[in-house]
């Protein structure tokens, strides 16, 4: 290889220059985990999750947060959460959700074994008409 960049050279007439990348500032960014591939797929695609059976506590968690995040939360979604006897949800953006949805999803639930329940940002509901003073 050195001999044909040495003929080009004589050839052409130029002299060579010493060449190093400059890396002012740079730094390798690191490739996103397969987990977080998958965690994309499923918020960019949420209308076709069709379960949480099986799913583990944490990652329902982070994957109700991305979808919050993105916009993508909805009350399919928030029925797949209540399905099964959940001991938590926590949704940190329903503002989309009206009070009749939440009514609904509340009265085909089994609440027995829900200890929190976070429903941030619910704008368009009263929780004093749905939920009975006790």
């Amino acid at each position: 290889m050195k001999d044909a960049i040495d003929k080009y050279v004589k050839h052409e007439g130029e002299k060579l220059v010493d060449w190093s990348p400059r890396c002012v500032g740079f730094r390798p960014r690191v490739a996103p985990s397969l987990l977080d591939l998958s965690l994309d797929v499923l918020v960019k695609n949420a209308d076709a999750i069709s379960s949480f059976d099986h799913v583990p506590e944490w990652m329902r968690k982070k994957l109700t947060n991305l979808l919050c995040e993105t916009h993508k939360m909805d009350i399919h979604i928030l029925e797949l959460l209540f399905k099964g006897s959940p001991s938590e949800i926590r949704v940190h953006s329903c503002s989309w959700m009206t009070q009749q949805q939440l009514t609904d999803t509340l009265r085909k639930s089994n609440l027995q074994n829900l200890k929190v329940l976070q429903l941030d940002y619910c704008g368009q509901c009263s929780f004093d008409d749905i939920i009975p003073n006790s």
